[in-house]
C-alpha cells in the first residue's frame, strides 16, 4: 500500500513538473522564435538555422517523455551501410501511419542522429493551431495541407522549392496514406483499390499519390534519398499511445528502413511515379505481415536490427528546464501556501487543474479516433 502510494505520488509530481516546464518553456521558445522574425527579411538561411536550434529545446521534451519517462525505445532494421548515412544527408521519409505515436518514434531516431530540429512533416492545417508545438511548426515553415488539391498543389510546390534547398540536412516526413489506419478506413480503401484495379492492402490504406508525385518532381536531383520506413510496435509491451507514455508504460517500436535513391524513382510520367508509390506500400504490407508473425523485422528482406543507443540529450534538456523553471517556482508557491491566505491555495489548485486539462487535450490530438476519414476532408 505504501509503495503504491509512493509510486502514485512520484507519477503525479513528475507529470506536474513536465506539464509546467513544457508549457512555460513553450511560451519562451515561441516568443524567441517570434523575435527572430526580424532576421527574416535580411537572411532567411540564418533565420532557419537559428529556429532549428530553438525548437530542439521544445521538441526534445517529447522525446524525453518517450525515452526516459516511459522507458520506451525503437530498434531500426536496415542494410549495414545505411546506418553510416544516418544524419549525414537529407531525405524524404515515407512512414506508415498506424500508431498514435509513430511521429514520436521518428523524433526519437532524429534526436539520436542530431537532426531533430531540422526535421519536417507534411501536416493537416489544424495542427498549426496546437499550442507550442503547432506554433513552433508554423514559425519553422512546416507544410500544412488543407486536403483540397486545387489549393494545396500551388502551395506545396512553393514550399518544396524551399525544402529542396534547405541550409541544413533535413528529414521530411510524408504520410502517403493521409490519415491513421483503422479497420473501418481499410474497408473504404480496399473499395477504392478494387475500382482502380490495384492489390488490396491488409495493414495499410491505399496511398494518396498526388502529393508524392509533386514531391518527386521537386526533390529529384536535389535530395539524395527516400527512407521507406515501416513501423511496428510489439504486442508484449504497452499499446503505442501518448497516454501510455505519460502513464510511464513502456512501448517498443521496431522500424524497418529501406533506402532508395531518389534518382531511381521513375518520373517520366505521373502514372509511373504513382505506381512506384503503390509498390512501396505493397512492400510495407508484406513487411508488416512478417512483423505480426515474428514481432521483429529481423531477417525480412535481408535486413538486420540495430539498437541505436540513447545519447541523454533529451534528459539533459529536461533537467535544464526543470531546474531553471520548477525549482524557483515551486519554492515560491510553497511559501505562498504556507504563509498566504486561503485564496492562494484555491488559485493554485485551479491552475494545476487547468494544466492537467491542457495536457489531456494535447494527448487527445494524437488519438487515432480524431483522424480524418479516408478520402475525406473532415474529421470523423
Amino acid at each position: 500500500m505504501i509503495v503504491a502510494t509512493f509510486k502514485t505520488f512520484i507519477l503525479c509530481l513528475g507529470l506536474l513538473t513536465f506539464g509546467y516546464t513544457f508549457i512555460v518553456s513553450g511560451i519562451i521558445i515561441n516568443l524567441l522564435q517570434c523575435c527572430t522574425l526580424v532576421i527574416w527579411p535580411f537572411n532567411k538561411d540564418l533565420y532557419r538555422r537559428i529556429n532549428c536550434k530553438l525548437v530542439y529545446f521544445l521538441w526534445s521534451q517529447m522525446v524525453y517523455l518517450a525515452e526516459f519517462w516511459s522507458g520506451s525505445d525503437c530498434i531500426m532494421y536496415s542494410d549495414p551501410g545505411f546506418f553510416e548515412k544516418l544524419g549525414r544527408e537529407s531525405s524524404l521519409v515515407i512512414l506508415n501511419h498506424k500508431y498514435d505515436i509513430d511521429w514520436l518514434m521518428g523524433w526519437v531516431i532524429c534526436l539520436r542522429h542530431s537532426i531533430l530540429g531540422s526535421s519536417k512533416v507534411f501536416a493537416k492545417k489544424e495542427l498549426r493551431y496546437v499550442p507550442f508545438i503547432g506554433w513552433s511548426w508554423t514559425l519553422l515553415e512546416m507544410i500544412f495541407l488543407r486536403r483540397d488539391w486545387s489549393k494545396d498543389k500551388p502551395y506545396l510546390i512553393k514550399c518544396l522549392k524551399i525544402l529542396a534547398e534547405y541550409p541544413v540536412n533535413s528529414w521530411v516526413l510524408l504520410f502517403c496514406e493521409g490519415t491513421r489506419f483503422t479497420e473501418q478506413k481499410k474497408l473504404k480503401s480496399n473499395e477504392v483499390a478494387r475500382q482502380k484495379g490495384l492489390p488490396e492492402l491488409k495493414h495499410h490504406l491505399l496511398p494518396r499519390t498526388k502529393g508524392f508525385v509533386v514531391v518527386m518532381e521537386a526533390f529529384k536531383g536535389k535530395v539524395p534519398a527516400i527512407y521507406d520506413c515501416t513501423l511496428g510496435c510489439s504486442n508484449d509491451h504497452a499499446e503505442a499511445t501518448l497516454y501510455n507514455l505519460v502513464m510511464r508504460k513502456k512501448c517498443m517500436g521496431h522500424m524497418l528502413v529501406r533506402r532508395i535513391e531518389i534518382n531511381d524513382v521513375p518520373t517520366e510520367t505521373e502514372q509511373e511515379t504513382a505506381m512506384f508509390c503503390h509498390k512501396m506500400y505493397q512492400y510495407k504490407d508484406r513487411a508488416y505481415d512478417y512483423f505480426l508473425e515474428h514481432q521483429t523485422f529481423e531477417g525480412f528482406d535481408g535486413k538486420h536490427g540495430r539498437k541505436i543507443p540513447r545519447n541523454y540529450k533529451s534528459l539533459i534538456n529536461e533537467m535544464f528546464w526543470t531546474i531553471t523553471l520548477c525549482v524557483p517556482t515551486f519554492y515560491y508557491i510553497g511559501k505562498l501556501l504556507l504563509n498566504g491566505p486561503i485564496w492562494y491555495t484555491v488559485i493554485t489548485a485551479i491552475v494545476i487543474l487547468l494544466a492537467v486539462l491542457f495536457v489531456r487535450a494535447m494527448i487527445s490530438v494524437t488519438d487515432t479516433k480524431r483522424g480524418s476519414s479516408y478520402g475525406g476532408k473532415k474529421q470523423d
